[in-house]
């Protein structure tokens, strides 16, 4: 080889070819397992002692249907998470119905309906209690109010 291509060839080999090769190698160091593709990985964070909430009742207004109601709040609440799979540490959300209860509620000749949906849960003992329920009461299908006190204040 000649002086003048030797040098040409060291300097063609540092600026093109061995950055070229690093990337190569680096990129064949790497691997992703996401696992199966229909299955997505969700982490729930360590959330003792904190309060969920579900829903919010800031779109909720008086005058709307029970239908309206149910299409702005959903019809299902996720609750938590349950391992389906430990190997590919897949969750599977665990969900409940909303309104969680529906009941009517007869005063005088009138007739309430009322339907109590999820609003958090407080606390983690497998059950749900009043306190996570939001009462919304309705008649002739039109929201009328609200919240465990304007319940009560119906009934007395």
């Amino acid at each position: 080889m000649k002086p003048g291509y030797r040098h040409f060839f060291i300097k063609r080999l540092s600026t093109a070819v061995l950055p070229a090769a690093l990337c190569f190698f680096l990129t064949a160091c790497m691997t992703m397992d996401a696992g199966p593709k229909e299955q997505k990985t969700i982490t729930e964070p360590d959330t003792a002692g904190v309060q969920r909430r579900f829903i919010t009742l800031s779109q909720i207004h008086i005058g709307m249907s029970r239908e309206e109601v149910r299409s702005v709040i959903g019809g299902e609440v996720i609750i938590g998470y349950q391992m389906e799979d430990v190997k590919n540490k897949y969750y599977k959300p665990v969900t409940v119905n909303n309104p969680y209860r529906r009941q009517d509620v007869g005063i005088g000749s009138e007739t309430y309906e009322v339907d109590f949906y999820l609003l958090g849960i407080k606390t983690a003992d497998g059950k749900v209690t009043d306190d996570e329920l939001v009462p919304l009461v309705f008649h002739n299908n039109k929201l009328i109010g609200s919240g465990w006190p304007y319940l009560n204040s119906l009934k007395n």
